[in-house]
């Protein structure tokens, strides 16, 4: 869901001091950048949500490459990459269109999995491969206000530490999706069908969440 192309790099700093390459310096930054975020909630609450809708990402990352097997289609793989591609570049188009509160943002996650169900279901193979240019022309909008978010809130000194820790936590989950995916008889269209619902459910779930946290800070 996150992708780390979408925000700038920085270096590592505290104070202006660089710090060097060890292990123990890239924790103690990862500690620091999860106490910083902890402090913004709204920021903390949205890479929750976006970092457990990866796990969900990842299955369908993992089935992409079987497109051409699953539609029975030969360039399917290739037309869904590039139709992803165009929604991208829409989505990065019209992002200033959208309001950049913390319900728009849950229900753009909800939007990227509708895409995702669309490719499941049995429609001409044009029509499922374009559940994948919605799924990114979304994706993409939700990463736009993230990171702008990050940027705008997040003090310069803190900045490239935070963005390691949205990194890390963004991929948390996605080894053990993809590993399940491996284990299980997954290859198949119907697998869009539980990726995309489960997107949507659970990101319907979270925007409960946020409400009733909205009303209790009122």
């Amino acid at each position: 869901m996150l992708h780390p192309e979408n925000a700038p790099a920085y270096d590592y700093k505290i104070s202006g001091v660089p710090q060097p390459f060890a292990a123990h310096y890239i924790f103690s930054d990862i500690k620091d950048g999860l106490h910083y975020i902890w402090q913004q909630k709204d920021i903390f609450f949205l890479l929750l949500v976006a970092s457990s809708v990866n796990f969900f990402f990842a299955a369908f990352e993992f089935l992409l490459p079987f497109s051409n097997r699953l539609y029975g289609v030969k360039g399917a793989y290739a037309t869904i990459l590039t139709l992803g591609a165009i929604g991208s570049i829409i989505g990065a188009l019209i992002a200033n269109k959208f309001k950049s509160s913390m319900n728009t943002l849950l229900f753009l996650i909800i939007l990227t999995g509708v895409g995702v169900f669309m490719m499941g279901l049995p429609l001409p193979p044009l029509l499922s491969f374009s559940g994948n240019l919605v799924c990114e022309l979304f994706m993409t909008i939700f990463n736009i206000h993230f990171f702008t978010q990050v940027q705008t809130k997040v003090e310069d000194d803190y900045l490239g530490r935070v963005l390691s820790t949205i990194y890390t936590l963004a991929v948390l989950f996605m080894p053990i999706a993809k590993g399940l995916m491996t284990w299980l008889p997954s290859v198949r269209v119907e697998s869009f069908l539980l990726i995309g619902a489960g997107v949507i459910l659970f990101s319907l779930l979270a925007k409960l969440v946020a409400k009733q946290l909205q009303s209790k800070e009122q």
